[in-house]
């Protein structure tokens, strides 16, 4: 990732040092957080989970939102989508995310996120009706192969040497 960031000459900014950084330090926390659950919180509902993760993020962002909020408050549709958007969809992501956790695994259910450039790419494609590159198609290859090495639906071939 470094490489890459380096090679578009992003870090004469700055700008591309922070967003390394962030990628890095989300990175981690998946790890951390997907083990801490596993190994901590194993038998906890995962609805009880969810709605603690939500809760506790919206408390660490909470004075964010307060030093940046607008001048003008944003009208009540604005808020009905963002509480919709909240609850159905990242609410609902992360019951079935710490369910994952529970019945196969920390690993197999990081390798899930590994999705995610793929489907960006895709949704891209198809609503917004982005440009998709063989680079784009080649990296997605490489992302379903690890993502099947990784979750068992591939496995290495065993040597079948005497």
């Amino acid at each position: 990732m470094i490489l890459l960031v380096w090679s578009k000459g992003s870090f004469s900014s700055g700008a591309g040092i922070l967003a390394v950084a962030a990628s890095l330090g989300a990175t981690l926390c998946y790890g951390l957080g997907v083990n801490f659950a596993k190994k901590h919180l194993a038998g906890v509902d995962p609805l009880v989970l969810s709605g603690g993760s939500m809760l506790g993020s919206a408390l660490l962002l909470l004075p964010a939102a307060v030093w940046t909020w607008p001048a003008a408050t944003p009208p009540a549709g604005a808020w009905i989508s963002a509480l919709l958007l909240g609850v159905v969809c990242s609410g609902m992501a992360y019951v079935l995310f710490y369910r994952l956790v529970d019945t196969v695994g920390p690993s197999k259910t990081v390798a899930v996120t590994y999705l995610i450039p793929v489907f960006g790419m895709l949704w891209g494609a198809v609503f917004l009706g982005e440009k998709v590159t063989p680079g784009m198609l080649g990296g997605a290859a490489v992302i379903l192969l690890g993502t099947a090495l990784t979750t068992g639906l591939l496995a290495p071939r065993k040597d079948h040497r005497p």
